[in-house]
């Protein structure tokens, strides 16, 4: 599941994937490069990553288990 989750971020642009059997050191390297030469791709793929979040989570979490527990 963790491999299919992290599809969904490489499909919407804010992550890079490689799967475990197909990594070495020089992809990892070149991977690592081209994002440290390339600001403007790493600020896209920060605020395509952005997109994922739920500042909220936590207070909706909160609330669901005080509905549970009855307070």
């Amino acid at each position: 599941h963790q491999y299919k989750n992290a599809v969904v971020l490489k499909d919407a642009g804010a992550a890079v994937v490689f799967r475990e059997s197909e990594l070495d050191g020089k992809k990892l390297a070149s991977c690592i490069l081209e994002l440290a030469e390339d600001g403007a791709k790493r600020n896209a793929m920060a605020e395509k990553m952005r997109s994922f979040g739920k500042p909220d989570a936590l207070d909706k979490i909160v609330c669901e288990v005080m509905k549970l527990a009855g307070k």
